[in-house]
């Protein structure tokens, strides 16, 4: 099976500015907007092993990028992807990217502080919430390019991939939101901003099993 079998959304400020858009290169086209962000500034250049290309930079404060889908994007399995740098340790969470509804329902993979040291971390938030992250003794550098996969197979089935490597497994059970239909780059659900930047975001409506 292809890469590109079953993406839904693909994001990628990599390829280059567009304004205040972040174009969707999936068949959704179904493009994102800049908030509270200044498409002026914040399309900045990076470099990711050794290749330089565009990015996003976001405050920490209110910066994210948003997209409505018509479509749930959180029906199991779903996957979410994303190549991003944290500039700064949360004070709780950070998020390269999640999807759903709003502050208490969405799904998402980013960063967490574990007592002043930051940790990979996938979250399931509906009529549960469960957040796993790596453990202790486990501890990861700022200012460093990182590539998430969060595979949500079920309700009880998640993996974090981290740069390839499988780092947390969670069991604990959520339950599906169907109409989970919001994307946030750069944060949660108007909360939980992230401080440093993104080179892309991407879902797929099945699990990449080799993440």
């Amino acid at each position: 099976m292809a890469l590109k079998d079953g993406i839904i959304r693909a994001y990628v400020p990599w390829l280059g500015a567009s304004g205040y858009r972040v174009i969707d290169y999936s068949a959704a086209r179904n493009n994102a907007t800049l908030t509270n962000m200044d498409a002026g500034t914040d399309w900045t250049a990076g470099c990711i092993d050794g290749l330089t290309g565009t990015v996003l930079d976001f405050d920490g404060t209110d910066d994210t990028v948003t997209a409505t889908a018509t479509q749930s994007l959180t029906t199991y399995p779903f996957t979410l992807s994303s190549w991003g740098l944290v500039k700064v340790i949360p004070a709780a969470n950070s998020f390269f990217l999640t999807v759903g509804t709003a502050s208490s329902t969405y799904f998402g993979i980013g960063w967490a502080n574990a007592s002043g040291n930051l940790r990979p971390s996938i979250v399931g938030r509906n009529t549960t919430f469960t957040q796993n992250t790596t453990g202790t003794g486990t501890n990861f550098p700022i200012n460093t390019w990182h590539h998430l996969v969060g595979v949500f197979e079920s309700a009880t089935s998640r993996k974090l991939y981290l740069n390839g490597r499988l780092v947390v497994t969670g069991t604990g059970s959520v339950t599906e939101l169907a109409n989970g239909t919001g994307v946030r780059i750069g944060s949660g659900f108007g909360t939980l901003f992230l401080n440093g930047q993104i080179a892309d975001a991407l879902i797929w409506n099945r699990v990449l099993p080799d993440a």
